[in-house]
Order: C-alpha cells, then sequence, then structure tokens
C-alpha cells in the first residue's frame, strides 16, 4: 500500500499543470546618471570667457549704429523706405563677411579676425559721425561696408571659438551662455541712445569702445595659451 501510495503520489504530482510564463514587464530602462559634470566639464576655458566678452561688446557696437542710423538717415533727408534698404545693405555686407570667414581662418588666427572685426566697428563708426550732409554719402556707404562686415565677422567667429574651446560635456551650456551675452549687448546697446548729444555723440562713443575693445582684446588673447582642442 505504501508503495501504491506513493506512486498514485507521484502520478498526481506528475499531472499538476505547468506553471504558466511570466509575462513580460516594461523593458528596464537604465537608471539616470546623477554623477555631476567632470573636472574637464565644469571648467570654463579662458577663451570661452573671452568669447563672451567679446560677442557682448561687438553687440553693443553693432546695434548702437543700428539704432542711431534711421535719426542720423532722417537728418539726411532720407526717408523711411530709403532706411529699411540701408539697413538691409548692412545685414547683407554681414552674410558676406561671414562667407569670408573660412578664408580668413585659414590665413589669420582668431585673434587677428576678432581684431579686424573690432576695428571695423569702429571705423564705421567714424564714418558715420562725419557724414553729416548729402554730399557725404561715400562716408555712409563706406560705414555701411565696414559695419557688416565687423558683425559678418565677429559673431560667427565667437561661434566657432566656444565650440572648439569647449569640452564636450560642457559645449551646450557654453553656447547658451553665448547667446545669453549677445543678447544681454542687445540690450546694453539700447542705453547708448541716451546720452546727450544727438546721434553723433553716440557713434563717437560706439567707435570708442570699439576701439579699446580691439586694443583689451589683441592684448589679453595674445597672452592666452591655446587649450587643447575637443573633438
Amino acid at each position: 500500500r505504501a508503495r501504491g501510495a506513493g506512486a498514485g503520489g507521484a502520478r498526481f504530482l506528475s499531472r499538476r499543470p505547468a506553471p504558466a510564463p511570466a509575462r513580460a514587464g516594461p523593458p528596464a530602462w537604465p537608471a539616470p546618471r546623477r554623477d555631476g559634470p567632470t573636472a574637464a566639464a565644469a571648467a570654463m576655458p579662458t577663451q570661452v570667457k573671452t568669447a563672451f566678452a567679446a560677442a557682448l561688446l561687438s553687440m553693443v557696437a553693432f546695434f548702437a549704429g543700428i539704432i542711431m542710423l534711421p535719426a542720423r538717415l532722417a537728418g539726411l533727408g532720407v526717408d523711411e523706405a530709403g532706411t529699411g534698404y540701408f539697413l538691409s545693405f548692412i545685414s547683407l555686407v554681414a552674410v558676406g563677411g561671414a562667407a569670408l570667414l573660412p578664408a580668413l581662418g585659414r590665413r589669420a588666427s582668431g585673434r587677428a579676425v576678432l581684431v579686424a572685426a573690432l576695428l571695423a566697428y569702429a571705423a564705421a563708426h567714424g564714418c558715420f559721425t562725419v557724414a553729416q550732409s548729402p554730399a557725404q554719402w561715400p562716408a555712409l556707404l563706406a560705414g555701411a561696408l565696414l559695419h557688416g562686415l565687423g558683425f559678418g565677422l565677429s559673431i560667427p567667429l565667437l561661434n566657432h571659438l566656444v565650440i572648439e574651446h569647449s569640452a564636450d560635456g560642457a559645449r551646450a551650456r557654453h553656447l547658451a551662455y553665448l547667446s545669453m551675452a549677445i543678447f544681454c549687448g542687445q540690450f546694453l546697446s539700447s542705453f547708448m541712445e541716451f546720452l546727450p548729444g544727438g546721434p553723433g555723440v553716440v557713434f563717437a562713443g560706439a567707435g570708442l569702445i570699439s576701439l579699446l575693445s580691439a586694443a583689451a582684446f589683441a592684448l589679453a588673447m595674445g597672452r592666452q595659451h591655446p587649450s587643447p582642442r575637443h573633438d
């Protein structure tokens, strides 16, 4: 009987249904990394800080001219449509300057191109300052060429320098800071309009800022050691 009972129990156990397979749950996503940025990504190179300052001053110089040119052109008898065409011509020149940047970058250093852009701003504001009569239209056209060239060479160059000298983990953050510097310079340029003396004083002040900035960056960037590229 014991044997029969044991055999029956064995047959009973063997007849139990196989367990149902476990249902597949949602995929196990990897846990997010909670470690902070590495030291290389957290450190901000001096070249990047210099690019932020240069972008701010470049926008101050550029938009000081854009803000005051309508008043200067109105004093020369130019209507609103003509003022719009003149400002559009400056933007077109800026496009051409940006197109020339790769060729200039192969022949000159970033410091030389940036200093040349700031000197172009200074010369443009000098032309706008002296152009006070319709007979001085050549000076206005020369100023428009130089003004657009200064913008077209400076802002794309600074964007490239930030990318080149930023680590992979900090590149997006540094580009965001560059955008902040650009918009901040555009905002600060509006206060140039409150200088007493009219458009001529504003043009002269913006030209002086550009000239001093060119000298300062020529000295500062000349002392900087090249940082390793982050490919």
